[in-house]
């Protein structure tokens, strides 16, 4: 869907992608590692704490569970705090469309494009 003009104008748009891929799964694995240390730990304390229980076992994993859903929470909640902060205001596309100096297709001209297809097919016979 990219042209070769798209693509000149970009040049390090491959190594943008790749560096996004990355961040993405090293993210996902530390953010894993990091969730499950907590759950481990919150359980643990709570096992210990609560050893004369007959169902320590059980509550203390979901009470890990229920530690490591409220940070991954608080943890998002940061993430979106910091993306509003950082977003610029004013409409994306708009921006986007400056800045590729694109501009929109009329209808007129939809229209052209759609019969000039249509006459360039050949006649079902």
């Amino acid at each position: 869907m990219t042209d070769r003009g798209h693509l000149r104008s970009y040049p390090d748009a491959a190594v943008a992608s790749a560096t996004v891929n990355t961040m993405q799964q090293i993210g996902g694995s530390v953010g894993t590692a990091l969730l499950s240390t907590f759950a481990a730990s919150a359980a643990s304390s709570y096992a210990a704490s609560h050893a004369t229980a007959t169902d320590a076992v059980a509550q203390a994993a979901v009470h890990g569970y229920t530690t490591a859903f409220w940070w991954s929470a608080a943890i998002f909640a940061a993430g979106a705090i910091v993306c509003g902060l950082l977003m610029r205001p004013g409409h994306a596309a708009d921006r986007a469309r400056r800045r590729a100096r694109i501009r929109p297709l009329s209808s007129r001209s939809l229209h052209r494009r759609a019969q000039s297809s249509r006459s360039l097919r050949s006649p079902i016979s």
